[in-house]
């Protein structure tokens, strides 16, 4: 920050039309590098809750979380598992109570033969949603898991 007389100036460098030219990749069906997963596994202004910045910050953190459950789709369907998993995990990481993030890091634990890591995750997501919101995960997904662990 700078400041010059009663004006204070924020200097600040912002990835955001990279962010947003990795999640149009990504929504398009194109993989993501670790470098693009790792931009879209962050909030813009991170902290701020000005409510000029609020709607921007949400609509932005829907887009990456999209973006990176697509990303680890795309890269399951094509053999990249280590970057499927990276990319599903900064989407739950993200939002935690996203039955469609946590089934994409299941998917891709799924893919790589991970099932502890996979059930992990949906214990997880159980433990979170009965918390948060007094219900338990979608039954198809629960029922992708009962073959591995019957007794949860």
């Amino acid at each position: 920050m700078t400041c010059i007389g009663d004006d204070l100036l924020l200097n600040a460098a912002s990835d955001l039309a990279e962010a947003n030219r990795a999640s149009n990749l990504a929504l398009n069906g194109e993989p993501l590098t670790l470098e693009q997963i790792q931009l879209l596994s962050q909030d813009i202004l991170p902290g701020w809750h000005d409510d000029w910045i609020l709607l921007a910050h949400e609509a932005f953190r829907l887009l990456r979380v999209q973006a990176l459950e697509a990303a680890c789709r795309t890269m399951i369907a094509r053999g990249s598992l280590a970057l499927a998993t990276q990319a599903a995990a900064a989407a739950f990481a993200a939002e935690p109570l996203r039955e469609s993030a946590a089934a994409a890091l299941i998917d891709a634990h799924l893919a790589q033969h991970n099932r502890y890591q996979a059930v992990q995750c949906f214990r997880e997501l159980a433990k979170r949603l009965s918390l948060e919101l007094g219900v338990d995960p979608d039954p198809c997904l629960a029922e992708r898991l009962n073959v591995l662990s019957p007794q949860r």
